[in-house]
């Protein structure tokens, strides 16, 4: 089943030791938009670079991820576990980059330092620069900590419920209002004017239905019959509180006294479909 939903991009950011937090921060993601997508009218998409960024020349790994990844995010989730990752031109890291930038842009960034215990071989120049790191992100509020996978799980699903909600409430149009504002009906008895049989399309919504699409159908015509007249008006739009005539050309013999009328329109960069019953008794026979 499709239901219209705001997407969501949320940039998982870490160090390169940090592979079991990023799968499972990714699976906290997907698990979320099966349990809430559909009813909260939002989907999240996570975005790693090493699933999703394309090779490119031009600039460095780290400016290739900011423009493909990162300038396009909504949410950024960072996690450490025993290094900070290796320096970019201006930065400590390119997770303290992305850190950086990210809270620079204004959208929701959550930090988790791993409280677990570190490896037998860990870099200790790296983890002396982490904690170094992290001592100066707890002075910008941004600092959370996990004493295991499941409660760093635990952890980002409560943060992103939050940002769910703030979003919708402020940057999104509300789930409620995703809907059509195009309210599109036919005429239920196609007029005949000077001769002419016109099928009258009204739109009593409130948006505006564009690329407006018709057809016919009927048990007798297995196909819709796709109104002639619209081939040569592409991209036909109604506004609402208006409407618009359509001729009939070449009605089939065949069509049902009492057919459906089908409309296909977008909106908003969506796609709506409405079907409604309309009577053709008096066109019986009725060909142009």
């Amino acid at each position: 089943m499709t239901f219209p939903a705001i997407a969501v991009r949320v940039m998982v950011a870490s160090p390169g030791d940090a592979i079991e937090e990023r799968a499972a921060i990714a699976d906290v993601l997907d698990r979320w938009n099966g349990d809430r997508a559909m009813q909260s009218g939002v989907v999240l998409l996570a975005w790693m670079w090493e699933r999703h960024a394309v090779p490119e020349l031009g600039g460095s790994g780290q400016d290739v991820i900011n423009a493909q990844g990162l300038d396009d995010a909504d949410i950024l989730v960072a996690v450490f576990r025993s290094r900070l990752g290796q320096p970019t031109r201006e930065f400590a890291s390119g997770t303290m980059e992305e850190i950086k930038r990210a809270d620079a842009a204004g959208m929701p960034v959550h930090v988790y330092f791993s409280n677990m215990s570190h490896p037998q071989n860990v870099d200790e120049a790296q983890l002396a620069s982490l904690r170094g790191a992290r001592r100066l992100l707890c002075d910008d509020g941004l600092v959370g900590g996990y004493n295991s996978i499941e409660d760093l799980r635990e952890k980002v699903r409560a943060a992103i419920e939050k940002d769910v909600d703030e979003i919708k409430a402020t940057s999104f149009v509300p789930a409620g209002d995703l809907g059509p504002k195009a309210d599109l009906t036919a005429s239920d008895c196609p007029r005949l004017v000077d001769g002419q049989a016109e099928l009258v399309v009204r739109n009593s919504g409130t948006g505006t239905a564009r690329d407006v699409r018709v057809s016919l159908s009927s048990k007798q015509v297995a196909d819709g019959y796709h109104l002639p007249s619209l081939d040569k008006h592409p991209g036909v739009n109604i506004a609402g509180g208006s409407g618009w005539s359509i001729p009939f050309v070449d009605l089939p013999p065949s069509i049902a006294k009492h057919s459906e009328v089908t409309f296909t329109w977008t909106e908003r960069g969506q796609e709506f479909t409405e079907s409604h019953s309309i009577n053709l008794s008096h066109l019986s026979g009725f060909v142009l």
